[in-house]
């Protein structure tokens, strides 16, 4: 093959510029302190690179959730430990109020500073933080009691049952004579004011369910909402019509029951029968079942982890105090204050000693409510601890993807300058000869 002086130019050119490409490389590296510019420089790389920066920004997102919910978390602590203090103050007042030696006029004292209490405690209720009432469960933007200590709102409420996965091979069966359990509710009224537990029993259809047409878990649920709202006490009255409200659904394989009618003020709890009695086990239910709040704030802290960081109302100022001894709470805070503040005015000193007991359990209630927001506390500056270190490690998988290596390309610019100085030298050979030299 026949080489001309053009065709050694041209590669001459050619291996110049390839080396001036590198050394341009290494020099927008050193320059940047950035070892990929754009996708062609190492498409694996920015891939990696883009992944990385992903992680980092949601780390952060977490990060500022974190902080968040610790906030919400220490002004929830602060809220309760305020009414701890002042309920201690309370039964101070009560004990003094309950020896029997004080005035007619010290007794009034009593009684009004009580009901200065009272409207602390409505007012650390409705706590808010940055806006936002911290015991409203999801209404956030409404108080959850009203002045005068109703409840502002009603917060949403379940029993739920574990996994029901009926079939063919695990049926379930409500056998006649053992198909009977109650249903109470807590916070009716008397024709004359008065307030009292409501017990019904409620009678299954007597079947078996196995999945099939007709004897699926929904059909259970269906059968179960419609003997709660026919339910009947030990006298053959009904529950009252305004409570007829049961709704009996199936979510995962689960029975859930809501009566929307229920206050915040109010439970319903499910029981064994004492006769006739259908295992609650049966229905994936313990032999205790009481409503409980499901409104739960919660904030994310990982790609599949999150932690609730709101207390219900109900929680604390709800139901706490057992009257009747039937394992069920039904007074509430506001109930409490209510019956003492009229003790005090009646001068009744034997139901002003019994209400010590109430606010002891009040306040049993309010630390075991401040432990499990402590317990959270905690929980949350051990995530925020893992997601700095997290942080600390993708900034260091990002630097070792995107940086570069100052000493690694300081050493090679060096060779790479060398190589092309000795192109130029060679390339000055390859271009000397002239036209005369070709003449010769």
């Amino acid at each position: 093959m026949r080489v001309t002086n053009s065709m050694m130019v041209n590669r001459m050119m050619m291996n110049m510029n390839r080396n001036l490409s590198k050394m341009d490389k290494m020099y927008e590296d050193y320059a940047t302190g950035k070892k990929i510019h754009r996708p062609s420089d190492d498409p694996v790389l920015v891939a990696r690179s883009l992944k990385i920066h992903t992680d980092i920004a949601e780390n952060e997102q977490f990060k500022k959730n974190i902080d968040d919910a610790y906030s919400v978390l220490d002004k929830t602590e602060t809220s309760l430990k305020e009414l701890n203090d002042i309920f201690q103050r309370v039964r101070e007042l009560t004990n003094q109020a309950s020896n029997g030696t004080l005035t007619q006029e010290d007794t009034i004292n009593i009684k009004e500073e009580v009901k200065q209490i009272k409207e602390q405690m409505v007012k650390l209720s409705n706590d808010t933080y940055v806006g936002r009432h911290i015991f409203s469960g999801y209404q956030t933007d409404k108080p959850y009691l009203n002045e005068n200590g109703t409840n502002a709102i009603n917060l949403d409420k379940e029993i739920r049952s574990g996994a029901l996965n009926i079939s063919n091979t695990n049926e379930l069966e409500i056998l006649a004579g053992k198909n009977e359990f109650e249903i109470n509710i807590t916070g009716l009224t008397k024709s004359d004011g008065t307030k009292y537990t409501g017990k019904y029993t409620v009678a299954l259809t007597p079947q078996k369910y196995d999945g099939t047409t007709g004897k699926t878990i929904d059909d259970l649920a269906t059968d179960i909402q419609t003997q709660l709202n026919s339910a009947l006490d030990e006298d053959g009255n009904g529950i009252p019509t305004d409570y007829k409200k049961f709704e009996v659904t199936v979510e995962n394989n689960q029975i859930v029951i809501k009566n929307p009618e229920i206050k915040d003020n109010q439970k319903f709890a499910i029981k064994q029968s004492e006769t006739n009695t259908l295992e609650l086990k049966d229905l994936g239910l313990e032999k205790r079942n009481i409503c409980e709040s499901n409104e739960n704030v919660e904030y994310n802290t990982g790609i599949s982890s999150s932690i609730s960081v709101n207390i219900k109302g109900d929680e604390v100022f709800g139901p706490v105090v057992d009257s009747d001894g039937d394992e069920i709470p039904d007074k509430t805070i506001m109930d409490t204050m209510n019956e003492l503040i009229s003790n005090l005015e009646d001068g009744d000193t034997d139901n002003i000693s019994k209400k010590l007991d109430e606010i002891d359990a009040h306040m049993n209630n309010i630390s075991k409510v401040r432990a499990a927001v402590g317990a959270r506390m905690n929980t949350v500056e051990t995530i925020k601890d893992r997601i700095e270190q997290t942080e600390v490690n993708f900034s260091k998988l990002l630097s070792q993807t995107e940086d570069t290596d100052m000493a690694e390309v300081s050493m090679k610019f060096m060779t790479m300058q060398s190589v092309y100085q000795a192109s130029l030298n060679v390339g000055a050979k390859i271009v000397q000869p002239t036209l005369v030299d070709f003449i010769r």
